[in-house]
């Protein structure tokens, strides 16, 4: 718990319980595990995406990738920036499932969807329950999964915050 919260202090994300939340989601917590889909450790880092995020934050560098302090760091900085990137226009607690949802099926799919709702004159771009969710651009494999992904991190992220987590945004 205390490295979550100092992670997530070092980053400026305030939210470790929704990040908890994630790594139960992702792994179940269990160290060493390696998806069908080849994602790795209990952030289910790809290595694809691995390679980018160490580029991109040098204290990644000497930690054995997909080792708990490797993934609890990784988990963070890509979160912080899929939180960025969907904060404008959005909430806290809707940024960070946007940013959940970019973090499981991919950022490029999730603007295909998030496009797809600003083409439906019903559906708003900035809200994912009922909207953004409901979208499909992904196979329904991919979509299967990440939905109930999303809404996995929304239901427990207070168990996580009474756990002693830090703020539970959507509470």
């Amino acid at each position: 718990r205390e490295f979550v919260r100092i992670n997530q202090h070092v980053w400026g994300l305030n939210n470790p319980a929704m990040l908890a939340s994630q790594i139960e989601a992702e792994s179940g917590f269990v160290d060493g595990l390696t998806s069908s889909a080849g994602a790795r450790g209990i952030c289910q880092a790809m290595p694809a995406t691995a390679s980018l995020v160490e580029r991109a934050d040098s204290g990644l560098n000497g930690l054995t990738r997909y080792s708990v302090p490797y993934c609890l760091r990784f988990q963070a900085w890509l979160m912080k920036d899929e939180y960025s990137a969907y904060k404008p226009g959005r909430g806290p607690c809707t940024a960070l499932l946007f940013a959940g949802g970019a973090y499981n099926g991919g950022r490029r799919m999730l603007d295909a969807e998030i496009a797809q709702c600003r083409a439906d004159s019903e559906c708003d771009p900035t809200r994912w329950f009922g909207h953004v969710s409901a979208k499909r651009t992904r196979s329904w494999a991919a979509f299967n999964e990440s939905r109930p992904y999303v809404t996995r991190l929304y239901m427990r992220e207070g168990a996580y915050a009474d756990a002693g987590f830090g703020v539970a945004q959507c509470r």
